[in-house]
């Protein structure tokens, strides 16, 4: 009887470790601060589930304290939502500087076997301990990714990964769902591919967070990766409500005055969810709206001729068309300089350069002249003028 207890309880911590899933993270950081596969530590799904949202920029989407509250230590959650989230720039750092796309790849179906084989040489960033079922997995990327804006890429793995392609890209995150039981060459297909993502990341323009699920996950009994199920079907409803237009709103919007000023920009574009490159010429001019009318849409990649032109890329070859900004002349003759992603913004820099530096000028020429006049007043009047100004003596 005891023999058969052991059995059972050697059998079920078998299956639990064979649904554990291994995370890995290639990002722009040193070699020095990347896990390496012993040190990799075992992770709830509640607290994976939040990195996964703070990495794809919707954990403002999904409130977190209620999850965090759950888990038995919150300092030490936040702490690593700190190591394996996505980079945060600093308070006074320079806003301009572009963040890297956020690409998350969940790769099902794997065997015990295959689940190192997946990215050689490459450390777990942490592993998942007991990790959701398939169903789980649809509700996590259709229900909560998929409403916060970051839906699942059904472009092929090679256009897929590639953060400057418009056509399958929608904005600065995207997710890739393959499945190894289903398509075997899926897995030779995406080792081939892990040379352009840790490409992508070293360059700083993307980084890829690879989620492997092992086969054995499939038939697990956790069925949801929160631990407040109803909670987010409540969000999820209420996001869907909110998103309906009612017929008193349709009704006041085609009853709008059509003087209304209109936008430079195509219908509502984000400026902020415009990706940093078009790959074409067209998609470029047609997502920007002609650059605003302020602009020209160009190839930054290309290399320039003897005259200062650009060169158009071959066919086969990665373009980079972004918005060239440049000035515009009203009816008397002022220039207005724009800047922007889509050249939406006016460029006031010059002026302000201008306006401080000639401040800063006339500040100094008061300052000096003010201690020149105090120390002129402090030296003693030379002997020929002081006699001339002294006192008569009879």
């Amino acid at each position: 009887m005891r023999l058969s207890i052991a059995v059972a309880a050697a059998i079920s911590g078998l299956a639990t470790a064979n649904s554990q899933a291994d995370v890995y993270l290639l990002r722009s950081e040193s070699p020095s601060q990347a896990q390496t596969e012993t040190s990799a530590p075992k992770l709830p799904r509640q607290l994976a589930r939040l990195i996964l949202q703070q990495r794809l920029a919707v954990d403002d989407v999904f409130p977190s304290a209620k999850e965090l509250s759950s888990l038995p230590n919150a300092d030490e959650a936040v702490s690593h939502i700190n190591a394996y989230g996505r980079p945060v720039a600093p308070l006074f750092s320079d806003g301009g500087a572009a963040e890297p796309s956020q690409l998350l790849v969940i790769l099902e179906g794997l065997e015990p076997g295959q689940m190192a084989d997946v990215i050689p040489g490459q450390g777990k960033a942490f592993v998942i301990d007991e990790a959701p079922n398939s169903v789980a997995n649809d509700k996590l990327v259709n229900s909560e990714f998929g409403l916060a804006g970051v839906a699942a890429n059904a472009c092929p793995l090679e256009r897929a990964i590639n953060p400057l392609d418009s056509d399958c890209w929608s904005g600065s995150s995207s997710i890739i769902r393959l499945d190894a039981k289903k398509d075997g060459s899926i897995i030779e297909a995406f080792q081939k591919a892990t040379s352009k993502l840790a490409h992508f990341a070293k360059s700083g323009e993307m980084e890829t967070t690879v989620l492997l699920l092992p086969e054995s996950s499939r038939s697990s009994r956790v069925n949801s990766w929160s631990s407040h199920p109803t909670e987010l079907r409540r969000r999820q409803a209420e996001t869907i409500f909110s998103d309906e237009e009612t017929p008193s709103s349709t009704a006041a919007a085609t009853s709008a005055p059509t003087s209304a000023p209109t936008s430079v920009l195509p219908g509502p574009v984000n400026p902020d969810a415009i990706p940093r490159c078009f790959q074409t010429y067209d998609s470029c001019v047609s997502s920007t709206g002609n650059c605003s009318g302020h602009g020209l849409c160009e190839d930054t990649w290309a290399p320039k001729d003897e005259d200062g032109n650009r060169i158009p890329a071959k066919d086969g070859e990665w373009a980079c068309f972004t918005c060239q900004c440049k000035g515009t002349n009203d009816d008397k003759g002022r220039t207005t300089r724009w800047a922007g992603s889509v050249c939406e913004k006016v460029d006031v820099s010059t002026p302000f350069a201008l306006f401080v530096g000639f401040a800063i000028l006339m500040l100094g020429i008061l300052t000096a002249a003010i201690g020149l006049l105090y120390s002129v007043g402090e030296q003693p009047l030379p002997g020929v003028l002081s006699a001339g100004v002294g006192k008569k003596t009879n």
